[in-house]
């Protein structure tokens, strides 16, 4: 951790004590409803395309009309539907009861073709991000979609479809694909809003690849979590003042774009840098702290902390680092594809020096930061 120590500029010092309203909590949930209007409005029948007894596929092409409440780098964990209430339906598949899937596999992507212009065959539609964010088996039990109401009253949405791998929202239009077995026990009937926006087609099998066929826009629920967040425990320095990391700006790959990430709390006059890497969340002991970046960890050079005329034993301090200016510059650069690729998820964490604790302990660590690089 030896290295010089420079001053921070003026204009990042700056943009640091802006941040000092702007620190978030952990990391937060978000919800977007399929058409936006879904919540309250009824639909006039139902599908039971996606919870069939056989072979079914879906697809379903949404527009960014209806996803102005996804922010761009959300990473999109979860969904599910609601059952139609065009008739009473009771809880699916019932109490007692277990809709079983040998195979029930989703994929998130851009589309090739916007609302109004699906390609009957599905592979055509699909964008060149896509990710399956689930498949194998599906077991859907009891209550998984509650009954009970009569248009124009609505069910509530069912318990949420988990994804085993996010997929990471870069703007433009969603699209959905859905191929299952079927359950070979039950149908489910799920609720249709329709949408301008949005365009849906299906098949009845599972591996067929063309000549699908108009569907209803079954309304969903997606589920996502924000691009930024903060995790782990920072370490109290030793004037009682606990580091905090936070950011402003768009966390974006193109140049200039100005994603600045900044701690406050910190010592004044003190040399301080960043961990980051690609490699995930880590929670292990680290001089005296918490280090909360998983390796491979790569560092920024380092720099003071605030500036040299503040009192040096306080907690003024304000480390600020624009992560797009400090990869063009010519300090140690950032590991492809930290900033160089959308959709790609970097954990970062102030580490600065504290010579009110002994050695090897004389530091001071922040909580962590964690965003999803967009375009």
């Amino acid at each position: 951790m030896q290295s010089s120590r420079t001053a921070v500029s003026p204009r990042l010092l700056a943009l640091g004590l802006g941040l000092i309203a702007m620190f978030s909590a952990d990391a937060l949930a978000g919800d977007v409803f399929v058409p936006n209007h879904a919540p309250t409005t009824a639909g006039p029948g139902g599908y039971s395309t996606l919870m069939h007894t056989q072979a079914r596929s879906y697809q379903l092409v949404v527009g960014p009309q209806e996803l102005g409440s996804l922010p761009l780098g959300a990473r999109v964990t979860g969904i599910t539907w609601r059952l139609s209430t065009w008739i009473v339906h009771p809880d699916w598949p019932g109490v007692g009861n277990t809709a079983n899937y040998s195979n029930y596999d989703i994929y998130l992507s851009q589309s090739n073709n916007p609302p109004g212009s699906l390609s009957t065959t599905y592979t055509d539609n699909i964008g060149a991000d896509v990710v399956q964010v689930r498949g194998g088996p599906l077991s859907l039990a009891d209550a998984f979609f509650p009954g009970g109401a009569l248009t124009p009253s609505v069910n509530p949405y069912g318990a949420l479809i988990q994804f085993t791998t996010p997929y990471v929202y870069q703007g433009g239009d969603l699209l959905l694909t859905i191929r299952h077995t079927g359950n070979g026990f039950i149908n489910g009937i799920l609720d249709t809003v329709s949408s301008p926006h949005c365009q849906a087609i299906g098949v009845s099998s599972y591996t067929q690849p063309d000549l699908w066929y108009a569907q209803g826009l079954i309304t969903m629920k997606l589920v996502y979590d924000d691009p930024v967040s903060t995790y782990c425990t920072a370490k109290i320095n030793a004037l009682g003042c606990t580091p905090q990391i936070g950011f402003s700006g768009v966390p974006s790959a193109t140049a200039g774009s100005g994603f600045v990430v900044s701690s406050i709390n910190v010592r004044n006059n003190k040399s301080g840098l960043l961990f980051y890497g690609v490699s995930g969340r880590l929670v292990a002991p680290f001089q005296g702290g918490t280090l909360c970046v998983a390796p491979q960890i790569k560092r920024t050079g380092a720099i003071n902390s605030g500036g040299t005329a503040a009192p040096a034993n306080d907690c003024t301090g304000i480390y600020a680092i624009d992560m797009n200016a400090f990869a063009a510059s010519g300090g140690p650069p950032l590991p492809l594809p930290a900033l160089g690729v959308p959709g790609t998820l970097v954990d970062c964490q102030f580490w600065g020096r504290d010579p009110g604790f002994p050695p090897p302990n004389n530091t001071t660590l922040s909580d962590a930061l964690e965003y999803t690089v967009q375009p």
